[in-house]
Formats: C-alpha cells, structure tokens, sequence
C-alpha cells in the first residue's frame, strides 16, 4: 500500500509542476480503494470513480511487483 501512495504522490506532484491540478483546502484530498463488502451501494460510484483516477498509479505498482518477484508463483499473482 506505501508504493500505491508513493506513486500516487508523484502523479499528483507532477500534476501540480505542470499546472494540470490546483491546490487549495479540500482539494487533491488523497484518494483511497475501499473493499467491496466496506462499501455501501450508495458509495460504489465513488469507488469506481477513485479507481479510476488511480489506475496508473495502480498499474506502475503491480508492475513494480512483477519484476521484483523472486520466482514464477509469486509473478503470476502480481498480475
């Protein structure tokens, strides 16, 4: 979970360099990926929603897992 925030802190810091975001109260708030049995039917659309906006993030770690993985079992579950 320290390398999905990782990552996602500097997607977000590299948005605010290049001016794609703006900071400010309650703005860029981090954003968090909830299990589904946690989370009410009224909250599944914020869910989709953060995972969304996170799936590069997402992607760079599980790729990130795969190439560090030891052996051949543990790289086929990273993917």
């Amino acid at each position: 979970m320290d390398d999905l925030r990782d990552s996602q802190k500097t997607a977000i810091q590299d948005a605010l360099d290049i001016g794609e975001l703006t900071s400010g109260k309650g703005l860029n708030q981090q954003l968090g990926l909830s299990r589904a049995c946690d989370t009410r039917w009224g909250s599944h659309y914020k869910s989709l929603n953060n995972f969304i906006l996170m799936f590069d993030s997402i992607i760079e770690v599980l790729e990130s897992i795969a190439l560090d993985a030891r052996n051949i079992d543990e790289r086929a579950k990273s993917m």
